[in-house]
């Protein structure tokens, strides 16, 4: 067990994909975020439709990050038969302030090596602020932009020494 400071992901691929997803559906405010590339949905296809179409559908539902992803060359029966169609109700359900991305990956097999590094980059989308972008917003620009990801991320992101030394 690792402490952390409240941020917490839920990460699974096949079988722990397909948990994952349906935690994220059914259970959204246990975790922060939500990995789950080459989710089984084959296992339970129209299950997992009915549950992704209703609560995706349903204004008071609030998942705060979900990524997931299947190959092009995965299993057929178990994430074939049912990944696309989920990835499709996904990008046809507006968004509100849910964020979800869904990626295929081209010859990756199953459960793609770089599913992790894809939905962790995603996750933490604008988390590093480039020395440029720092240096022309200057401190304040800088310290709005470390509060935003602090509200984004639910707790409190520190400005890194460097970007703060380059400040200076």
């Amino acid at each position: 067990v690792y402490r952390t400071n409240g941020f917490r992901i839920l990460s699974g691929g096949s079988n722990a994909g397909l948990f994952t997803l349906w935690a994220a559906l059914s259970r959204p405010e246990s975790f922060s975020a939500y990995l789950a590339p080459s989710p089984s949905i084959g296992w339970c296809t129209d299950s997992m439709i009915v549950l992704a179409q209703s609560r995706l559908s349903d204004s008071l539902y609030h998942c705060p990050t979900l990524y997931t992803n299947y190959a092009d060359d995965d299993i057929a029966g178990i994430v074939l038969n049912g990944a696309p169609d989920i990835i499709e109700i996904f990008e046809r359900e507006p968004v509100g302030r849910d964020r979800r991305r869904s990626e295929i990956i081209r010859g990756g097999g199953h459960v793609p090596f770089i599913s992790l590094y894809n939905g962790l980059a995603f996750v933490f989308e604008g988390f590093e602020m480039p020395r440029e972008a720092a240096l022309s917003a200057g401190l304040e620009g800088t310290e709005d932009h470390f509060r935003a990801l602090s509200e984004k991320c639910g707790f409190d992101v520190q400005i890194p020494e460097d970007v703060l030394l380059n400040l200076g």
